[in-house]
């Protein structure tokens, strides 16, 4: 029965992630999106004892610069660069994904203590943050994928509203 078939599950996620793409890009998230994405990428592809001494830094046409804690572990890196490139575009589910793998050394940025938390994270979204997170996000079906999304929107608009502010 031809006019009967079911599109291919493939071509709807594909849909969706461009209608994701172009929404984040509206919103001028796409780079967030991007940098969250790699970063939880990172952290399963390596491991919790390198992601500890080890964090993304960008991803530009393809070339991931990783920041390194030091020379040791700079070393380390470029001596696993072709099993971590492997699995991390495993983990991203694209092959070629990240083609290259820069190796950078520095501190790493410190994540702030639960007491150094900015203010803005423990103020309530108002009205209008929940009604733009919500319609940014009607083209999502996915309600798990639905709630992440206006989650990061919701943070952002209360970050943005915070810097606008100092």
């Amino acid at each position: 029965m031809p006019g009967n078939r079911r599109r291919p599950r493939r071509k709807v996620l594909k849909g969706l992630d461009k209608s994701v793409v172009g929404t984040l890009k509206k919103l001028g998230l796409s780079e967030v999106a991007k940098r969250v994405r790699i970063s939880a990428a990172w952290g399963q592809a390596v491991g919790p004892e390198l992601a500890a001494r080890t964090e993304p830094q960008s991803l530009s046409r393809g070339v991931l610069v990783v920041r390194a804690t030091s020379a040791a572990w700079q070393n380390e890196l470029t001596f696993l660069k072709h099993d971590i490139l492997s699995r991390l575009n495993q983990v991203l589910g694209r092959e070629g994904a990240v083609r290259e793998l820069r190796v950078v050394g520095g501190s790493l940025r410190t994540r702030p203590k639960p007491e150094e938390r900015p203010v803005w994270l423990d103020q309530a979204p108002t009205a209008d943050d929940r009604a733009v997170a919500a319609d940014a996000s009607l083209p999502l079906k996915d309600r798990d994928m639905k709630a992440a999304f206006e989650r990061i929107v919701l943070l952002d608009r209360r970050a943005r509203r915070a810097r606008n502010r100092s």
